[in-house]
């Protein structure tokens, strides 16, 4: 909504457009739109005047679950060239269409990532060895990679869903839904970035 509290459209067409992620500045949104030539999703950048569209990423794959990077300059997305939803590459783009670049390139379902700080960048990944899905963390100056594992009732838990949470109370926090596997339930709580822990 805008200052008035009305609602805005800003895209009118007939694609779906998905995944919409402010700008830290709140000036531009990224999300995905749907290309029927190709079948696939578009990584799309847009004014929130809702006056220029700027095309990102257009290619074979779908590009989806868009997150701004801290000074928001780059964007990091999956890349899912199979477009199968077991599989996806993790990949960051200059705010400006430039500089594609893949940071997890293994053939797994990374989903929901978010650039929580200049060098963190967390999300889920579905990884075979391991037969379930956890939170991973990634350093993308580094590339160096690691397996978060969250707890909750002194028990691990697997993230299936991540948000980024700014509000003032939570601002080091990431926000979670999680399933509890032994309790067959899923559970919304914040994701420390330093204790590793829900609640």
């Amino acid at each position: 909504t805008n200052d008035t509290g009305q609602w805005t459209q800003l895209t009118n067409d007939t694609s779906d457009d998905l995944y919409p992620v402010f700008s830290p500045d709140d000036s531009q949104i990224a999300y995905s739109k749907f290309s029927s030539a190709f079948s696939v999703y578009d990584l799309y950048r847009m004014d929130l005047a809702g006056t220029t569209e700027t095309a990102l990423v257009e290619d074979f794959s779908d590009n989806i679950y868009p997150a701004w990077s801290p000074d928001g300059t780059q964007l990091v997305f999956v890349a899912n060239f199979s477009n199968d939803p077991a599989r996806g590459y993790l990949d960051i783009i200059g705010s400006d269409g430039f500089g594609q670049t893949s940071i997890v390139n293994q053939d797994y379902g990374n989903r929901y990532p978010v650039w929580q700080t200049a060098t963190e960048i967390y999300y889920s990944s579905y990884r075979t060895e391991f037969g379930t899905e956890a939170v991973y963390k990634v350093d993308p100056t580094n590339l160096d990679e690691e397996m978060t594992i969250a707890t909750y009732r002194g028990r691990a838990v697997f993230g299936t869903q991540l948000a980024a949470v700014y509000d003032a109370a939570k601002t080091n926090y990431i926000k979670a839904l999680v399933y509890d596997s032994m309790e067959d339930y899923y559970y919304e709580g914040y994701f420390d970035n330093f204790d590793r822990h829900m609640w």
